[in-house]
């Protein structure tokens, strides 16, 4: 299945939370499905969406299109937090693909310890 799968649509599903959030539906031709939160609310994802030109593309060439909605950054075209939601469902395509969750795709489980101290504040 690796680099046959093409994206068939971008959506921006609304969510009703306190403010309009807004959550990216990435659908493929072989019906996997990648969901990514955007820190845009829907309207302006769903104007700014199609000019990305996704539909066709290959849904594991995940920095082929970061890449390019990174260089048309301008301020009439995608922003960051779009470009996140939109990168976050690629990867949970891919994870599914490959069936493996997202964290070990991008490099493992990353363990950190500190020791935590309390100290009085007058």
């Amino acid at each position: 299945m690796l680099g046959a799968v093409k994206i068939t649509s971008v959506k921006a599903l609304q969510l009703d939370i306190l403010t309009d959030a807004c959550l990216i539906k990435i659908e493929t031709d072989v019906g996997i499905t990648g969901y990514g939160e955007s820190g845009v609310d829907s309207k302006m994802a769903r104007a700014r969406i199609p000019r990305l030109r996704l539909e066709g593309g290959d849904a594991l060439a995940i920095e082929r299109h970061f890449q390019s909605m990174t260089g048309q950054i301008h301020p009439f075209l995608p922003s960051i937090p779009l470009i996140s939601g939109i990168d976050v469902a690629l990867w949970d395509i891919a994870g599914k693909v490959l069936g493996l969750p997202i964290y070990r795709l991008m490099e493992g489980p990353i363990g950190m310890r500190f020791r935590c101290t309390r100290t009085a504040i007058s």
